[in-house]
Formats: C-alpha cells, sequence, structure tokens
C-alpha cells in the first residue's frame, strides 16, 4: 500500500488481510523473498526494507541502495541465494545486498538452466549490506534508466533503458560481462529453461535471449 506506507500479508485461499500491516515507510512498490526476509523497495528514499516474514517485523535499518528520488521511477528487486539485487530506475545502478542473518555467511548460488546451482567465488557478509555496486550505463555521471531485472541462467540480467541494452552480469566477479541490444523499455524480464525473456505490453511481444550465445533468438 503505497498511501498508506505499509506492506500486507494476505491469506493464500482467501486473500483476505492476515495481522496488522507492517509500516516500512516511503512508496513501497516491489517485493522479493529471500531467506526469512521480504525485502522492500522504496524508491522514493532510495531504500529497501527487510519484513522477517516469520515474525512480521521490520528487521534492523533500511538499507540505502541508490538516491533518494521524490518522482523516483522505480526500484526492480529480485533474489537469488544468498543476495537481493536492486537496479535503480533513477540512478541506472545495480546494487547486490546480502541476505543472510548470520555471521557464518553462505556463498551465493545463481540457478541454470539444468536446474542446477553453483557458489559464488566469496561468502557474502551478514545480512542488510551493500557488497556490490555495478553500473548499468557508460559515462559519468551514469544516466538515468534502469529496467527490467532478472535472475537465472548462471546470471544476473539488467535492462539499461538509457543505453537500449541488456546487461548480462557475472554475479562471481560483481561485473558486466556482456551487453546484448534490444528495443528500449521492456517491462518485465525472466530468466529459466535456457531463456531470458523479456516483455513488451506496448507492442503485444516478448523478446528472448539465448543465454548460451547472448544474442536475441
Amino acid at each position: 500500500d503505497r498511501e498508506r506506507a505499509e506492506v500486507g500479508r494476505l491469506a493464500p485461499r482467501t486473500l483476505r488481510l492476515v495481522g496488522t500491516p507492517v509500516r516500512v515507510g516511503g512508496a513501497p512498490e516491489w517485493l522479493a523473498q529471500a531467506a526469512h526476509y521480504l525485502f522492500v523497495g522504496d524508491p522514493v528514499h532510495g531504500t529497501i526494507s527487510r519484513i522477517d516474514v516469520r515474525s512480521g517485523n521490520v528487521a534492523g535499518q533500511p538499507v540505502r541502495v541508490a538516491p533518494a528520488a521524490a518522482a523516483a521511477p522505480g526500484l526492480a528487486v529480485a533474489s537469488a541465494g544468498g543476495s537481493v539485487w536492486v537496479s535503480s530506475f533513477a540512478s541506472s545502478t545495480l546494487a547486490r545486498v546480502s541476505t543472510s542473518s548470520t555471521t557464518s555467511a553462505p556463498r551465493a548460488v545463481i540457478a541454470s538452466s539444468g536446474g542446477t546451482t553453483g557458489p559464488s567465488s566469496r561468502a557474502l557478509p551478514p545480512g542488510g549490506k551493500v557488497v556490490a555496486r555495478i553500473r548499468l550505463g557508460r559515462g559519468a555521471p551514469a544516466p538515468a534508466g534502469g529496467g527490467a531485472l532478472a535472475v537465472g541462467e548462471s546470471a544476473v540480467w539488467a535492462m539499461s533503458d538509457a543505453e537500449e541494452r541488456l546487461m548480462r552480469i557475472d554475479p562471481s566477479r560483481n561485473a558486466v560481462v556482456a551487453r546484448i541490444k534490444v528495443p528500449p523499455e521492456p517491462e518485465a524480464a525472466v530468466a529459466g529453461d535456457g531463456a531470458v525473456w523479456l516483455t513488451y505490453p506496448s507492442s503485444d511481444a516478448v523478446l528472448r535471449v539465448d543465454p548460451n550465445s547472448n544474442k536475441v533468438k
């Protein structure tokens, strides 16, 4: 509920509100679950908050992932293993946030097309820590224009609407390893079963990218 700055829990069968909504502040708009936390993106303040899904309480302070912007167009959030990835539409950057709440931090895993996973090269610190920031646009400063975000096929896929490129990020290096030319401003992205898909509702179309060749099929 962006107007009330709250997140509510719904019963899956009745879709009725369960308990008291959790107040997170700002203008929450994007949710992703990782471990036993629900991560809530707030583009107005450029932060994500963590809600413990077992207790329903906010855990710790909001994590700064992007500049505050009163008219920010959005934060896209996706989870994988021990990380949450947050794409800032306002600053065209991708932030990686660790999710573990323990001191024995796990290694992040990213699903591949065969349903298997592989560990990254480094362990992540306890939860709520920004461990990497990746620019999705070239130049200084990077132009505004983040976009659709997906995790899968052994990579993180982040759209740069400003450059009309789908960036392939290697999570073991926290680095862009491919820049794929695609039509501008896809609404959403998903990766799995041997492909990365981008949706274009305005043209009633979807686009398929082959993660093996990094080319549009």
